[in-house]
């Protein structure tokens, strides 16, 4: 027969320390809950004062100022409205053979878009 000795090790605890213990461990879970509830009721007050209703107001000007650049943007303003303004000679319509014989990959934009213009740097003007 297999005779084994188990040896048990039997902790001698302290009545007194074993209290101060629990009463340790119970003021931090007490802790942790009460910063858990706080932060929780400020998170919760923070989203429940968030707006939501936004005001959209959408303003159209009467003139609206041109930038220093050359641009180009299908049908806002068609090209005889444009060179028909005075804009210092601004307006210079691209041919649309000479450009598609130039450009050869570009033919199908300008098939597409029909008369196109390329004009110079207008500053300080505005479309009425």
């Amino acid at each position: 027969m297999n005779h084994r000795r188990e040896v048990v090790r039997a902790r001698i605890r302290r009545p007194e320390r074993a209290k101060s213990r629990k009463i340790h461990r119970f003021v931090v879970v007490a802790f942790c809950f009460l910063g858990f509830l706080y932060q929780t009721g400020s998170f919760m007050a923070m989203y429940f004062k968030y707006p939501t209703v936004m005001d959209v107001q959408v303003k159209m000007p009467d003139k609206i100022p041109l930038p220093a650049i050359t641009y180009c943007d299908i049908n806002l303003i068609t090209v005889s409205t444009y060179c028909g303004r005075s804009f210092n000679n601004s307006c210079h319509p691209v041919n649309v053979k000479k450009y598609s014989k130039r450009y050869p990959a570009g033919k199908k934009i300008v098939e597409t878009f029909g008369s196109m213009y390329v004009s110079r740097s207008f500053s300080h003007h505005s479309i009425a």
